[in-house]
């Protein structure tokens, strides 16, 4: 699709809510139909059916007199946003130091959906180096990451994601997912080998602010001048837990 295409596909309509939301998620304070329409340029009227829309799904409030502002369902899609912004700036240095001292590549991973998804990654030092691409999402039970990020996953949204699965062919019975995940809880970092290959996959996993998950993860082959899977296990974990501190302190979760 060219961008002329795209031109002819716009959506006015959800440009204009989208303006509006973004307009009173900046402002950070309640105000009026007319103070909101002579701020983006719009009618009171086109102003109007739109915030009653936005009001109707759960995005915005507005009280008998008028005053609009963020409603809790906008205000935990900021607060998860901006819980993003901190992981990824936090991650990076942290990311830095594993990859210098393990010579290999890190990544950073966080839950889309009923996947594992990759947000960052750093290189390693070796003149060889395993890649996992940035963006790259994987099914969480099928890797070793998903499955940490399972185990350190609110028991309710846990479930949530075991009654989505449905039934498919290509993946393990619930049964089975739940061991899986059982014995992911019980290990500070979750390490296997890929399927007939000498590539080893490294995870630890943390929650974030609002119950959202994150995992740190190395992918390693194993080579006699490999760290020692202790070493490394123990070294990822360490680096795991300052990088949960550090975005949870900055968010003001920690004292």
């Amino acid at each position: 699709m060219t961008i002329v295409d795209m031109q002819r596909y716009q959506a006015p309509s959800l440009s204009k809510a989208l303006e509006i939301l973004e307009y009173v998620a900046k402002l950070d304070r309640p105000l009026s139909l007319s103070e909101l329409a002579k701020a983006l340029d719009r009618s009171v009227t086109e102003i109007y059916r739109i915030v009653v829309v936005l009001k109707d799904r759960g995005y915005l409030l507005a009280d008998e007199r008028k005053w609009i502002r963020l409603n809790t369902r906008a205000l935990t899609m900021r607060q998860v946003f901006d819980s993003e912004d901190v992981l990824l700036e936090k991650a990076i240095e942290v990311q830095r130091q594993l990859s210098e001292r393990t010579r290999e590549s890190s990544f950073l991973s966080v839950v889309s959906g009923l996947d594992a998804v990759v947000v960052s990654t750093v290189s390693g030092t070796r003149d060889y180096d395993l890649q996992i691409r940035l963006g790259c999402a994987r099914p969480l039970w099928a890797s070793p990451t998903g499955l940490a990020m399972l185990a350190v996953m609110l028991e309710g949204e846990r479930e949530r994601y075991f009654h989505s699965l449905g039934d498919r062919k290509d993946q393990p019975s619930l049964e089975v997912l739940r061991e899986r995940v059982s014995a992911a809880g019980h290990t500070p970092v979750v390490s296997d080998t890929l399927s007939n290959t000498a590539i080893g996959e490294h995870a630890v996993a943390f929650q974030t602010e609002g119950g959202g998950v994150a995992a740190l993860s190395l992918m390693a082959l194993r080579t006699q001048s490999d760290p020692k899977r202790d070493d490394l296990a123990m070294l990822l974990h360490c680096c795991g837990a300052s990088l949960q501190g550090d975005v949870l302190s900055e968010r003001g979760t920690v004292a």
